[in-house]
């Protein structure tokens, strides 16, 4: 009797890992939409006038601005305040064709800090990102 009651414990306990397993995947899943500029319409487009590349987004505040390659920063900016859109003047200095890079924005909360981000790639001038990154490699 003890013996059946021990083996029922122990499947009920591995059906309640697995279930919280996969809602911990699920809700990972979820929160990191939220943090996809792309993905989550923050991000309005991405170009190249002249030698410089511009972001407009979706007016909100942030912190400051990093653009990682290869997990080295390579270029970053101070914000601290509301922006609609950022520019990065001389962009060929720092950014290289076809190499994948990766825009982040911060902002310190309270109790931390979060980041949200996008891909990106240029290639002849065009900036790649979301869906269409994989082009970029292809050109």
């Amino acid at each position: 009797m003890i013996e059946k009651l021990i083996k029922i414990a122990a499947i009920f306990m591995a059906i309640c890992s697995i279930i919280a397993i996969g809602f911990m995947f699920l809700m990972n899943h979820i929160l990191s939409k939220d943090k996809d500029l792309v993905k989550n319409g923050t991000l309005k487009s991405a170009i190249i006038e002249q030698n410089n590349l511009i972001f407009a987004l979706q007016e909100g505040y942030t912190s400051g601005l990093e653009i990682n390659h290869n997990n080295q920063i390579v270029y970053s900016q101070s914000l601290g305040r509301k922006v609609s859109k950022l520019t990065i003047e001389n962009y060929p200095s720092i950014i290289q064709n076809k190499q994948i890079y990766n825009f982040m924005l911060y902002q310190y909360e309270l109790g931390g800090h979060g980041f949200s981000g996008f891909d990106f790639c240029i290639n002849n001038k065009t900036v790649f990102y979301g869906k269409d990154i994989k082009n970029c490699l292809k050109k």
